[in-house]
């Protein structure tokens, strides 16, 4: 792996967790479409200029956090919520 290809994964990385820290609430009682999830991504890495991580890398690292989302007529991650802004 070259320089550039380490600090473009750290960033990648680093997007996840921080989105994940600053969005995410453990609720055993709530639930999550999976397509929302990763457009909330999306738009906090545009709006905070992190590199983009691609579905499969968000979704692996949510998996890795809760669990594996539930199938229903839609995917679902069932125990957590997103936070409410202000």
């Amino acid at each position: 792996m070259t320089k550039k290809t380490n600090l473009e994964t750290a960033n990648k990385q680093q997007s996840i967790v921080k989105w994940f820290d600053e969005h995410i609430i453990i609720n055993k009682d709530k639930k999550i479409h999976r397509a929302r999830l990763y457009g909330n991504y999306k738009t906090y890495c545009i709006i905070n200029n992190f590199i983009i991580m691609k579905k499969s890398e968000l979704f692996n690292f949510v998996y890795s956090k809760i669990g594996q989302p539930l199938k229903s007529c839609d995917y679902v991650y069932k125990g957590f919520e997103m936070k409410r802004h202000k």
